[in-house]
């Protein structure tokens, strides 16, 4: 469950100051944002739009949207009829076209994800995913055009790429138009043991779940030991966790056949047992996958 307001947010605050003083401004600026997966980078934009709105000095309206793709969706094959970025115009013949515009032999134009992003933001997350793999790789075409429309649309349409650490900076030296057209690189860090402990009681809260207090010192282990697993994935991971508690909950209720002697209090109550099963089951397949010598996505 993605938070709504900024104070659902928990951590990165010096990343969330970066992000509003180059979005929510008189003039918002295309930025990067790096770190590793699960940290709310995403989020953070959304909602900083959001805020955006609402104050008079900013450009961006009351229904200013917030296009979300990624870098594999624009590695754009020349001989497709439709650039995703910016758009086409049908022939036609071709099935998509109205039958009014066809009849006259008009082409029929689809607008692209930069015509979609007027008047607001287009994040592009896994922007990596552009580097162009060779010569010949259509990707070669994509970032080219990125940077084109970034410059003919600047007053328009503010972009924002994302991505894991490392690549990012590869993905900005493919290109030095790109490095020149980013005002400025943020970075998301990992949340530390107790942020993701506090993510997953909010989790919960929003869902109106309770969780047992003697839970604190076995998640927060757990935690700490995830944390030096270099494909851990912060917020994705906490979720992964409390949908599967959830599950592990329910699957024992049914099987001891008591779910309507229940109260609703005891039905939203998770308790030490759930979760200490659901660490097992986690830290097992882990272990599993390492055996058989493949990095586990946790």
């Amino acid at each position: 469950v993605r938070p709504q307001k900024m104070e659902r947010i928990v951590g990165q605050e010096r990343a969330v100051e970066a992000m509003r003083s180059k979005v929510a401004s008189v003039y918002p600026q295309h930025i990067l944002l790096y770190g590793p997966p699960g940290v709310g980078k995403t989020t953070a934009a959304r909602i900083i739009l959001e805020e955006a709105k609402k104050l008079p000095y900013t450009p961006f309206s009351v229904d200013a949207p917030f296009v979300e793709t990624d870098g594999t969706t624009l590695r754009w094959d020349a001989r497709d009829m439709t650039n995703p970025l910016i758009g086409s115009v049908h022939d036609p013949i071709y099935q998509g076209a109205r039958r009014d515009l066809a009849d006259t032999g008009i082409p029929e134009p689809k607008p692209g994800l930069v015509t979609d992003a007027h008047g607001g933001i287009l994040f592009i997350d896994e922007a990596y995913s552009l580097i162009p793999q060779g010569e010949r790789d259509f990707a070669n075409e994509a970032i080219p055009t990125i940077i084109q429309e970034m410059e003919n649309n600047r007053n328009d349409v503010i972009v924002i790429f994302a991505g894991y650490t490392e690549m990012m900076e590869e993905f900005l030296n493919t290109n030095p138009g790109l490095a020149s057209r980013i005002s400025r690189k943020i970075h998301f860090e990992n949340y530390n043991k107790y942020e993701l402990y506090d993510i997953l009681t909010l989790m919960a809260d929003q869902q109106g779940y309770i969780i047992d207090k003697k839970c604190k010192t076995i998640l927060l282990t757990h935690f700490e030991k995830c944390l030096c697993s270099e494909s851990f994935g912060n917020a994705r991971y906490v979720r992964k966790l409390f949908e599967l508690v959830l599950y592990i909950q329910a699957e024992r209720l049914m099987k001891e056949r008591i779910v309507s002697a229940l109260t609703g209090a005891e039905l939203s109550y998770l308790s030490y047992i759930n979760f200490e099963k659901a660490i097992h089951d986690l830290e097992k397949k882990e272990n599993n996958s390492k055996i058989i010598g493949f990095r586990a996505d946790i």
